[in-house]
């Protein structure tokens, strides 16, 4: 991605990794990222997002992950 990388591709981004991270743990039967895990994930997504130029603050919360997260 440019640096900074537009605020559509990122979120893009976001979706995909959610929903391949979802496919992984369906696979596992939902056993491999219990709510801890999946807890910590979360900042550092929204880290790695906003390194790649993404402002968080301009979702609810701060929160750029929150509609995506189904796993």
């Amino acid at each position: 991605m440019p640096d900074p990388a537009p605020t559509a591709a990122i979120v893009a981004e976001i979706e995909t990794l959610f929903r391949e991270l979802g496919e992984l743990n369906a696979s596992c039967e939902g056993r491999l990222l219990e709510t801890d895990e999946r807890e910590l994930l979360i900042p550092i997504i929204i880290e790695a997002a906003s390194a790649a130029g993404l402002n968080a603050e301009d979702f609810q919360a701060g929160d750029p992950t929150f509609e995506f997260r189904t796993f």
